[in-house]
């Protein structure tokens, strides 16, 4: 799940709009202390300087990517826009103490799985701008007259909130708008991947499922618990398998045993796409054929599972819908198979850095930073409040 909520794409647009119209007041260092709060003096000369303790410095070559040198104020951008935005997930789901220390899985800690997206995305958004370039694609009239305005534009505040500066912000927009512009050359009419009826009917037969499935749910279970719930739900598989009619008592047993919450919503089961389900769901569909039961109970994450395979039910997937996931699809395949090759290389600086420290003290900065647009909004909102009080005077 959270894979497909921190891949690249659309987050750098989400991103740049935060960086180009946030609320933050921007930062005056001739201004008097009007607030308690304020951004420490290294912190303002070079943010990413301030958060490594003099490690690393905001124009310092991190990565190199084909030649393409990386500077750290686009690495940790997306560091610092990755590790919030975990936070928040965290936190929205129930967590309370977030740390980057914690696990993400057995193997990976948040730290890990946080700089392993940040590569990635820089891997494929740098990848994306020279294959761009080497098809002498142009940018947009507009992307082009974002970039021209960007030092305008760009909030102070902001750009310090997700430990960058603007040549940062230049680089991961730069980048962001040769993908954006690839991608449309690709995909519009008369490009190399425009999606006709016979492409998208031939990704539909491949890519849309339909199932039913019979589920008793593990979560919190003993393994004790655990191999007794297999024992009764393979007794339903048992009883399903030697029946004369398999798809009417396979109904039977769902409809009076199975702990799936979907199943009031969705009766007749679900059409789904490639991605939608855990993998060992979609596995399992994807081994039968329409109208065939998983000859064994399949285990997920959820708990156990018998499953059916039936028709996909095409007013569930609209044609927008299936051409989105048809680019979205075959633009990551294409920029897999670009970065398999890429030359990458990544600075001593860079391996040696503590992804912890750094994140607590930009945590810390972003507390500082919100506390001065707090007391901005709330002083302007006192001075609106005295004027119009006046003019009703």
């Amino acid at each position: 799940m959270l894979k497909r909520i921190l891949a690249g794409g659309l987050t750098a647009a989400l991103a740049f709009s935060l960086l180009t119209s946030c609320d933050a007041p921007a930062l005056d260092s001739s201004a008097p202390d009007t607030y308690e709060a304020k951004v420490p003096t290294a912190a303002q000369e070079d943010v990413d300087s301030y958060l490594t303790d003099g490690a690393i410095s905001c124009a310092d070559t991190v990565m190199t990517i084909n030649g393409t040198d990386v500077p750290a104020s686009a690495y940790f951008y997306w560091l610092s826009y990755y590790a919030s935005y975990l936070e928040y997930y965290y936190q929205s789901s129930g967590g309370e103490d977030f740390s980057l220390s914690d696990q993400y899985d057995e193997d990976t800690t948040y730290a890990d799985y946080v700089q392993e997206q940040t590569e990635n995305t820089l891997i494929s958004s740098v990848v994306a701008t020279q294959k761009a370039q080497e098809e002498k694609v142009e940018l947009s009239e507009d992307a082009q007259t974002n970039l021209d305005n960007m030092e305008e534009n760009a909030d102070p505040n902001t750009l310090l909130y997700y430990a960058t500066d603007l040549d940062g912000l230049k680089f991961t927009f730069t980048n962001y708008s040769y993908s954006d512009a690839l991608q449309t050359a690709l995909f519009e009419k008369g490009g190399k991947y425009y999606a006709n009826k016979e492409t998208l009917q031939d990704y539909y037969d491949d890519n849309v499922f339909g199932a039913k499935h019979i589920l008793i749910q593990t979560s919190g279970m003993s393994d004790e618990e655990k191999a007794e719930a297999k024992k009764t739900i393979q007794g339903y598989l048992d009883k399903i398998l030697a029946s004369d009619d398999q798809a009417s008592t396979f109904d039977q047993y769902m409809n009076e045993h199975s702990e799936d919450s979907g199943l009031a919503q969705y009766p007749d089961g679900y059409t789904f796409m490639s991605g939608d389900m855990v993998s060992e769901f979609e596995d399992a569909v994807a081994a039968l054929k329409v109208g065939e039961i998983t000859p064994e109970v399949v285990e997920s994450s959820y708990g156990y599972h018998i499953i059916m395979r039936i028709e996909p039910d095409p007013e569930e997937i609209d044609d927008e819908t299936l051409k989105e996931r048809y680019q979205e699809d075959t633009y990551s395949g294409l920029l897999d198979e670009w970065t398999q090759s890429a030359e990458i290389s990544t600075s001593d600086a860079l391996e040696k850095l503590d992804t912890n420290a750094f994140y607590d003290k930009l945590s810390s900065l972003q507390d500082i930073i919100n506390a001065i647009t707090e007391a901005e909004n709330a002083a302007n909102a006192a001075s609106s409040a005295a004027a119009s009080q006046q003019s009703a005077q």
